[in-house]
């Protein structure tokens, strides 16, 4: 879960691999708060811009493979599994429900990979530790 620079990773290594994978993402966009951007936009051409062109590539050629499903725009409220010690994860989602496999609000996982970090570029300006 999440579709930043650990979570674009993942989940491109893990359906190279051949492995089947849900990319879900709070954002409307990959890229996380690292490479955050719009979707007129692109993240600058230095190594860390080239870096983020090449993986949403990977991505974008394992989803035109079928092997990797990506939802935008959906948050995990919550992640139960049958047996606490066996069995698939149900994975609940909230979000915009037209891209959701299988079910409206749930995906079933045997493994997760949880890359739910965030990274904020912080701009020291005059009063800028003030609340507002």
């Amino acid at each position: 879960m999440g579709a930043g620079p650990a979570g674009l990773a993942a989940a491109v290594g893990a359906a190279e691999a051949g492995l089947d994978v849900v990319l879900i993402d709070a954002g409307r966009l990959p890229g996380g708060q690292y490479w955050r951007h719009d979707e007129h936009s692109t993240p600058p051409a230095h190594h860390h811009g080239r870096l983020f062109a090449r993986l949403h590539a990977r991505l974008h050629y394992q989803r035109h493979l079928g092997r990797l499903r990506y939802l935008p725009g959906h948050q995990v409220w919550l992640i139960d599994r049958a047996r606490p010690d066996a069995g698939p994860f149900t994975l609940r989602l909230n979000g915009p429900y037209d891209t959701a496999p299988v079910e409206r609000d749930r995906v079933r996982a045997r493994a997760l990979v949880l890359c739910c970090g965030a990274y904020d570029r912080q701009l020291p300006l005059p009063g800028w530790e003030l609340p507002g």
